[in-house]
C-alpha cells in the first residue's frame, strides 16, 4: 500500500523537506519556526521531516526527538518571536517510502502572524 507521502515529488509553497532537526539546536528551531510562520501566513502546508530537499530518504535521520516535542512548546517559541500563541497545527508520526518521518501538519491563520524581533529560543 503507497503512502499518501509517497505521492508528493517536490517541495513547494505548501510543502518543505527537512533532513532532520534536532530540538538541542537554535538554528533549527529558528529554521522551523520560520517555515511554519510562512506556511500558516499562506494558508497552511506540511514539513515533512527525515526527508531531503530532493525527496529522498534522508540518512541516518532520527525524527523520534522532534516526535517526542511538547507541541505547548513549539508555542512558546513561536510565542517568542511573535507575541501570538498559534497552535494550531499537529506533529504526527508517518511513513515515506518505508521510512520513518516526522509530519508537522500547519493549519492556515486568518490573522498573518508577523515576527516582532528576534529573540533567543
Amino acid at each position: 500500500m503507497t503512502s499518501n507521502l509517497d505521492l508528493l515529488t517536490g517541495e513547494a509553497p505548501s510543502l518543505d523537506f527537512k533532513a532532520y532537526f534536532d530540538p538541542q539546536s537554535k538554528g533549527d528551531w529558528c529554521e522551523l519556526i520560520k517555515d511554519l510562520i510562512a506556511m500558516t501566513n499562506s494558508g497552511g502546508g506540511i514539513i515533512v521531516v527525515g526527508v531531503n530537499d530532493d525527496g529522498t530518504a534522508a540518512l541516518n535521520s532520527d525524527v523520534a526527538p522532534l516526535l517526542a516535542v511538547d507541541p505547548a512548546d513549539v508555542t512558546n517559541k513561536i510565542h517568542s518571536y511573535t507575541h501570538q500563541h498559534f497552535a494550531d497545527f499537529d506533529i504526527v508520526s508517518d511513513v515515506r517510502h518505508g521510512k520513518p518521518v516526522a509530519v508537522i501538519d500547519i493549519k492556515g491563520s486568518d490573522i498573518p502572524i508577523v515576527f516582532h524581533r528576534s529573540r533567543r529560543l
